[in-house]
């Protein structure tokens, strides 16, 4: 009968499992290095396709707030440029009253008549020469389709504003003159209507329409305000989702870490165990010398 003196069925039992063991470990080790418990859609399918569809949603709304803030410069160049506008038109109606006075004479008046028309290029500078990343923002460009923000994830997240023309000549001041009396009083002076009720001066038509302007911009400006906050909050809460979803517990997974080094050294023990016991039957067949 045929005596069977050593096979290697542990031997691969225990290779097996230090491979099994081994890969585990490696896993861990990734898990905790990255600091994401699923490392690929093929350890857990389900929730990595929920992570990706969430990191889709917050590079979206992250994308978008971004939009909102460069929108808000827009606006707040914009805004600068017409209050501008609105002190320089509040200093060409004090001029206008000065030149109404008769203690002023020509000289004066012509003074003040080449004040104003500095103030009035000045408002023109401020319209043709607002811009923002090459776009003019108050030379009339803008008045009529106006200026689309797109300030969500979705096609139809996107609120549109109209800048109208800011130049002297859209305000209706651009003939200003204030080198006579006559002048001075017709920019000052509120026209009576067919019903005897008076529409505004000159002067002061062009500084409601700024203000309206202005007014504009600035709900506007505090419409994006609320929305960059909601889309901070909003981004915020969905990183959060995701990260319950793919971060790394760190103490859990050293100790799955340490329990599987555990496990691999002792398939590694067996296994060399193993073959000392085979080596130490084959010194025992070994001829004598």
């Amino acid at each position: 009968m045929a005596m069977i003196i050593n096979d290697n069925t542990h031997s691969m039992s225990a290779l097996t499992y230090y491979t099994r063991n081994t890969d585990n470990m490696q896993k861990s080790m990734s898990h905790i290095v990255s600091g994401m418990k699923i490392g690929h859609a093929g350890e857990d399918p389900s929730n990595w396709a929920v992570s990706e569809h969430m990191r889709d949603r917050i590079r979206a709304t992250d994308q978008a707030n971004q939009n909102v803030q460069n929108d808000t410069s827009l606006l707040k160049a914009a805004d600068g440029a017409i209050s501008n506008t609105v002190e320089i038109i509040q200093a060409l109606k004090a001029r206008a009253i000065n030149s109404a006075n008769d203690t002023n004479d020509d000289d004066g008046r012509a003074a003040l008549q080449r004040e104003a028309e500095l103030l009035l290029a000045q408002i023109d500078n401020n319209a043709r020469g607002t811009t923002f990343n090459g776009k003019r923002l108050l030379d009339g460009s803008q008045a009529s389709e106006g200026l689309t923000f797109h300030i969500g994830g979705e096609a139809n997240f996107s609120v549109n504003i109209k800048l109208e023309n800011m130049t002297a000549s859209a305000l209706g001041i651009n003939g200003l003159d204030l080198s006579t009396r006559d002048g001075a009083l017709n920019a000052l002076a509120e026209p009576v209507n067919s019903d005897g009720t008076t529409s505004p001066s000159m002067l002061d038509k062009a500084l409601n329409k700024a203000l309206v302007m202005q007014a504009s911009i600035g709900a506007m400006e505090e419409m994006l305000g609320y929305t960059g906050e909601n889309l901070t909050d909003y981004s915020e809460n969905m990183q959060a989702a995701e990260s319950s979803i793919m971060s790394a517990d760190m103490a859990k997974e050293m100790t799955t870490y340490v329990k599987w080094s555990i496990l691999a050294q002792a398939s590694e023990y067996i296994i060399a165990q193993q073959n000392q016991n085979a080596a130490s039957v084959l010194d025992l067949l070994a001829p004598v010398q």
